[in-house]
């Protein structure tokens, strides 16, 4: 058996692993391979689509590097594994005349522990949707690993679609549902876990997303607000108004607001240790006096953003760099430019900014910022000796060339309209 896997994010590495010591696997990640290597993707018995899924500027689900994948792939047998808009396979599959099914992943992205679906093969059940000849086509390949007691369910591709989203839907309702009524007891006078411990002796409730943590208050992560937006936005745009969604992320918002949660929380390797990092929206033009340890730039040359390359090939990022002793944000962002891109600024404003949580609990604070950039002279020499020369790429594919995940998507998206 031979797969092939589009995207090596957090779905495309978890199909990584589910295939990994059952087949011959070959994977390509935009942001990460230099060559697309389009014979041994059309060659494979099925290719899984699994690139990242935004939430575009309106709140919809930007299914644009999904279909940019489709339409490279010459294989008979197309599986999306991306979350995606009700609909885009059907549409997909007339547009480009291929063969393709949609199934929604359940890896959850919890930190603490938790007993359910950590990895694909603990799963009990298999959704695939699409034609019936392909989907049991699908289910014979899952089916050497997954084995006899995995639950198949064959559907339409448009059910398997409003499966994923009423899936996250409902668990976002879950969450705020919990910490409104942490607010209540709070607010009573009450002692919430014995609130909380009470209720969950019914077992039609269920433990799962019923915790409210102090530090983390309401939902965020890669899918939740994504998914509860772009259903919101769909079915809208279908002719219904779903009142009680658009209510769940107004409080959740609110419950963030109020307890300054980050806007995003999300996590990556590095070393092969897990790193956390919370991203937190600049909504005004005042920095935050915090003791910032770096600062990169989203720039804005002719409507185009510079990403720098490295001699030794570690990943494209944007230009910018550490603080050094003594220097205020302003001071380290121009040098940095200047040494990187031979560039000034004419105007920059904050955008957000991260924090990273080592695994010694060490923090450190990463600042970014937007700026109109004026180039000043070809790109010579980096006085670091790390930088080899820099591409101007589109504000929409930024996230395609530097890999920041869900930070990346959340940066292009408030600084898009810039360009």
């Amino acid at each position: 058996m031979k797969i092939a896997v589009i995207g090596r994010g957090y779905v495309g590495s978890a199909m990584l692993e589910f295939f990994k010591d059952y087949a011959e696997v070959i994977s390509y990640d935009i942001a990460q391979d230099k060559v697309y290597p389009k014979d041994e993707i059309d060659s494979a018995d099925a290719v899984l689509v699994c690139v990242s899924t935004p939430m575009a500027k309106d709140g919809s689900c930007d299914v644009s590097n999904v279909e940019d994948a489709i339409a490279k792939i010459d294989n008979e047998h197309i599986l999306i594994k991306s979350t995606i808009a009700p609909g885009t396979t059907d549409t997909l599959s007339k547009k480009y005349n291929k063969n393709i099914c949609f199934s929604p992943e359940y890896i959850g992205e919890s930190t603490y522990n938790n007993s359910i679906y950590k990895t694909m093969r603990e799963v009990p059940f298999l959704i695939i949707g699409g034609k019936r000849s392909e989907v049991q086509y699908l289910f014979r390949l899952f089916e050497q690993i997954a084995g006899p007691e995995t639950i198949y369910y064959e559907c339409g591709s448009l059910d398997a679609e409003l499966i994923k989203y009423m899936e996250n839907s409902f668990l976002a309702t879950k969450v705020t549902f919990v910490n409104e009524f942490y607010e209540i007891a709070k607010q009573f006078g009450a002692d919430w876990h014995r609130v909380r411990e009470g209720w969950l002796l019914d077992e039609r409730i269920g433990r799962p997303f019923t915790s409210v943590f102090v530090n983390k208050r309401g939902f965020s992560g890669k899918c939740l607000p994504k998914d509860v937006n772009a259903i919101t936005l769909a079915a809208k745009k279908a002719g219904y108004t779903p009142k009680l969604l658009e209510q769940i992320l107004q409080t959740n918002d609110k419950i963030r607001e109020r307890y300054n949660m980050p806007t995003l929380e999300t996590s990556f390797l590095y070393n092969g240790k897990r790193i956390r990092c919370d991203w937190y929206d600049i909504n005004d033009a005042k920095v935050p006096d915090y003791p910032w340890h770096q600062v990169y730039v989203i720039g804005n040359i002719d409507g185009k953003v510079p990403v720098v390359h490295y001699l030794n090939n570690d990943p494209d990022n944007l230009p910018g760099g550490k603080l050094e002793e003594g220097e205020s944000v302003d001071e380290a962002l121009r040098r940095e430019l200047l040494e990187e891109l031979n560039a000034s600024v004419k105007s920059w404003a904050p955008v957000g900014y991260q924090i990273i949580t080592e695994p010694n609990s060490a923090q450190k604070y990463q600042l970014r910022v937007y700026a109109d950039l004026k180039v000043e002279g070809s790109f010579t020499e980096d006085p670091a000796g790390s930088i080899s020369g820099y591409s101007l790429v589109d504000i929409d594919k930024l996230n395609n060339h530097i890999n920041y995940d869900l930070i990346g998507d959340r940066i292009v998206e408030k600084v898009q309209a810039r360009f």
